[in-house]
């Protein structure tokens, strides 16, 4: 696809977002209306728009809709642009993209195992993050998951096993406490950088498709026990239970 054929496909599809951006919301800065656009595309063509040199199209709030073989239609926030970049080093322009609902089922963190009854809040070696890496992952098409990034996130382990940071490199992940804008301290570690999308609880909350409010877990163990994993409540705080435990799941992405 040349330059000049590309740029009239987001024509067409610019035009055919501001007949059909209903559920567009509007927000007011510093005087100036601005407007969240959904992008209704594959991840393969987002890629090629930001290869094109067009990642100034994107804005912190906006959405790109795809499709995956379980889930149907997925809606995606954009919620970090040049924030996150590839474990293979390489300087391309990205967007970080989280799941605007939980996808469908209930997931565990962790299953219980020998030496762990509750489950284990270890993130690299954790269920969830096979699952999502797999199932969910394998879910897309070929070409999307081509558009997707492995990208490096640090997750530490609890007290009792050193409280070290360990890096994993994945397509899909969750994110940690930190990055959904609970502030580092005693019982928080720091697992990266806070996304602008996150600016208070209201932007943390999720249900599911038929809008029911929804936990939904994170990568970052609770400090103190083996056991338990965090998680953010229906009302957008932060909370924690069990690894064993059924929740929702909203995996994050990068495209570039």
């Amino acid at each position: 696809m040349t330059r000049e054929e590309l740029l009239e496909r987001i024509g067409d599809i610019r035009d055919e977002l501001e007949e059909l951006a209903d559920d567009a919301e509007s927000i007011d800065a510093k005087g100036k209306t601005a407007q969240h656009s959904v992008f209704k595309m594959s991840f393969a063509d987002v890629k090629r728009m930001l290869s094109a040199g067009m990642l100034d199209l994107f804005h912190i709030g906006d959405q790109v809709v795809n499709q995956h073989e379980l889930f149907g239609a997925v809606v995606w926030d954009v919620i970090g642009i040049n924030a996150d970049m590839p474990a293979s080093g390489a300087d391309v322009p990205t967007l970080t993209l989280l799941m605007h609902d939980v996808i469908d089922g209930r997931f565990v963190y962790d299953k219980e195992s020998e030496g762990f009854p509750y489950g284990h809040a270890h993130y690299p070696s954790s269920s969830i993050r096979n699952v999502l890496n797999t199932d969910v992952l394998n879910g897309f098409s070929e070409a999307d998951r081509a558009a997707m990034l492995e990208v490096e996130k640090t997750t530490y382990t609890v007290d009792s096993e050193g409280s070290k940071p360990e890096t994993t490199a994945d397509k899909l992940f969750l994110l940690s406490c930190t990055e959904v804008g609970f502030p580092a301290g005693e019982y928080v570690r720091f697992e990266g950088a806070a996304y602008s999308f996150f600016t208070d609880d209201k932007s943390r909350k999720k249900q599911d498709a038929t809008g029911s409010p929804r936990y939904w877990w994170l990568r970052s163990p609770y400090p103190g026990f083996a056991g338990p994993a965090r998680f953010v409540d229906t009302t957008g705080a932060r909370n924690n239970n069990n690894a064993y435990n059924g929740y929702g799941a909203a995996a994050a992405c990068v495209i570039g």
